[in-house]
């Protein structure tokens, strides 16, 4: 792992926002629980207008006793909401083999401290790359992002 970072995807059959905060509410009184930063990111605040992105997010910033930082990003999501991404994580587990394992952790080592990176280059950018085209060193992946239009190093 590369960067301390999970995603975590909670499908609420009544999605509101009253139960979310009720459901968070006990991370403020954490004693590791550095920060809590809320986003409502339903109706005209959800930015890409796609309904796999109306929920509620919660970025939470955790610290290990060792004095490890990890962020964990919490999305609450209507369970009606289509989900493409599930589909597509299930599949990369039976895919990776120790040199495609290695590719992509090597490409997210450095792409993690790059300001371009979750905004314009995404972890899923990474997977697709070595997965689905080949790619193995961190100058394949830039070229593979210049074909895309997207930012290389």
């Amino acid at each position: 792992m590369a960067w301390r970072d999970i995603d975590f995807n909670v499908l609420c059959r009544d999605l509101d926002a009253d139960r979310v905060f009720e459901t968070i509410r006990p991370l403020a009184a954490h004693p590791r629980i550095k920060q809590l930063r809320y986003s409502n990111e339903r109706g005209r605040f959800n930015a890409t207008g796609l309904p796999e992105d109306e929920g509620y997010y919660w970025g939470v910033r955790y610290h290990t006793e060792a004095g490890g930082e990890w962020k964990l990003d919490l999305w609450f999501l209507p369970e009606s909401a289509p989900r493409p991404e599930f589909a597509h994580l299930a599949n990369i587990p039976p895919r990776l083999t120790p040199e495609t394992r290695l590719a992509i952790l090597w490409i997210k080592d450095i792409w993690h401290r790059l300001p371009a990176y979750r905004g314009r280059v995404l972890s899923i950018d990474i997977y697709d790359a070595v997965l689905e085209h080949n790619v193995r060193t961190p100058e394949e992946f830039d070229r593979y992002l210049r074909e895309r239009g997207k930012p290389a190093r």
